[in-house]
């Protein structure tokens, strides 16, 4: 299977988009050792010409150039934390560009026709691309890896001798918590790439246009985030008397971050997040033998789909209107069936507008 000539055109696209990868995130985090390397000089610099002043719990310092330079610590987290979100963004669109390519020829009657009708299970080709994407994500992350900690890795170990100028009992106790933010990070950073894949490659399968699964995708978290927002909304205004509340905090509500150990940095959403991801993974694999091809150039391969994208913007667009008509709209005093009115309102006006656009989309060639 893995000597297969499409398996090998999948593969040299992976790797030429991950070595791409690579080198960006790789200078990058370069770039961020070499202005480590000069803060930490000044900050060295500066010690020295202070040794017999009381430095404990300074919170940063100026430099020759008038440049306040923040607590040693939190400057590393900074960088270590900057070099993780650069990485994740850039490896994102790895991401989003490998599955372009990768699914391109397959989103072209024709071409569609032809690969599945050659003398191999039709399976292969997604087996392909999960193989192909472990490339794409861990390849530029183990080499930015390695490059980070063994430019950082000096700098830190410069600093040792005025630690305990900065109120660390050791290196030791300094390197544990730099590890803990770090590890932190990645807890996040490494689960939601998986995840960012997954769902990313089942629109991908289930619809019969690469730019429409972009479009769901890119929507998607603005869309949620207004849907519980309304739900809270509504709940808020309504509802005060019960116990139910919603809150809902920027990434967290996208992503939850929930820690299971204070004292391990061992965060719920890694294993949240793998197990979604790898359900996603799975649903993918049997959508994508059951997809019809005489049905690419439409919305969805599956017919299904058109239903469950009507309940969806039925049930969403009522509150989404219900929120937005909050922001012209005093409501407070009304009763909660004006607020259910408004709801019903919203819903039959997503709907006309969804079953307008799909139609608008299947009618173009």
């Amino acid at each position: 299977m893995l000597t297969n000539p499409l398996f090998i055109r999948q593969l040299k696209y992976a790797l030429i988009i991950s070595a791409v990868i690579s080198i960006i995130t790789c200078s990058y985090s370069l770039n961020e050792s070499y202005d480590a390397r000069i803060i930490t000089n000044d900050l060295i610099e500066y010690f020295e010409g202070n040794t017999n002043e009381n430095l404990h719990g300074i919170s940063y310092y100026v430099n020759n150039e008038g440049k306040e330079i923040p607590y040693i610590n939190d400057m590393f987290e900074y960088k270590m934390f900057s070099i993780i979100s650069a990485s994740s963004i850039i490896i994102s669109v790895g991401i989003m560009i490998f599955l372009f390519i990768s699914y391109r020829d397959e989103k072209y009657k024709n071409t569609a026709s032809f690969l599945y009708s050659l003398p191999m299970p039709r399976e292969y080709f997604y087996i392909y691309k999960i193989l192909c994407f472990f490339i794409v994500v861990t390849v530029p992350i183990i080499l930015t890896a390695f490059i980070t900690k063994t430019t950082f890795k000096p700098i830190i170990i410069s600093i040792s001798p005025y630690l305990n100028l900065l109120e660390y009992v050791s290196p030791e106790n300094f390197y544990f918590e730099l590890k803990n933010d770090i590890i932190s990070e990645l807890n996040l950073f490494i689960p939601n790439l998986f995840l960012i894949f997954a769902i990313l490659n089942l629109l991908i399968v289930i619809s019969g246009r690469i730019y429409t699964a972009y479009c769901i995708f890119a929507g998607m978290p603005l869309t949620i985030l207004a849907f519980a927002s309304g739900i809270a909304n509504f709940i808020d205004l309504y509802l005060q008397n019960s116990d139910i509340r919603i809150n809902i905090i920027n990434r967290q509500f996208i992503f939850p971050t929930i820690y299971i150990s204070s004292t391990q940095y061992i965060e719920k959403n890694v294993i949240f997040n793998f197990i979604i991801s790898f359900v996603l993974i799975v649903i993918g694999f049997f959508l994508y033998k059951k997809s019809k091809p005489e049905n690419l150039g439409k919305l969805f391969t599956i017919n299904c789909f058109n239903y469950i994208l009507y309940i969806a913007a039925f049930l969403m667009g009522g509150v989404i209107f219900f929120r937005i008509i909050l922001f012209k709209v005093d409501l407070n005093g009304s009763s909660i069936f004006s607020g259910i009115f408004i709801m019903l309102i919203g819903s039959f006006l997503s709907l006309i507008i969804t079953k307008t656009l799909i139609s608008k989309i299947i009618n173009i060639e």
